[in-house]
């Protein structure tokens, strides 16, 4: 999801307890503001952004403690594939439905035999009456 950031705001960063650098982040997009924490790498992303820049995004909800949070994290590379192959789910069934005929005209509808074929039958369906190997070069 494209996000087009309009306000950023960040704490400092800490240390967690196994050792790995963090930091709470907000990102206000819409007219709304989505909070995350990012771990390492992301630190450095995140330091990077401006307002007004448009970047990928994945915007989620949380619940806790009986309230509902808007969160957002940069993308993984799975999230990345997803968002790929839904899109081209949708082109491929859009095109699909346009394709489609009627149950009864696709049913009723048989190919037309060919009466002059020019097609070659490939070697591997021709039967060796001899059983000998062929002497073809494949």
């Amino acid at each position: 999801m494209k996000i087009k950031i309009e306000q950023l705001s960040s704490k400092e960063q800490k240390i967690a307890k196994n050792n790995n650098p963090y930091m709470v982040c907000g990102i206000k997009a819409g007219g709304k503001w989505y909070n995350g924490m990012m771990w390492k790498d992301d630190i450095e992303k995140f330091n990077q952004l401006n307002e007004g820049m448009e970047i990928h995004g994945v915007h989620f909800t949380e619940d806790y403690q009986g309230k509902t949070y808007d969160k957002f994290r940069f993308p993984k590379p799975l999230d990345l594939l997803e968002e790929r192959v839904t899109a081209l789910e949708n082109a491929v069934m859009g095109n699909a439905k346009k394709e489609e005929k009627p149950a009864e005209t696709a049913a009723t509808e048989q190919p037309s035999p060919s009466v002059n074929s020019t097609e070659e039958v490939p070697p591997e369906t021709i039967e060796n009456k001899d059983n000998e190997p062929s002497d073809l070069p494949f």
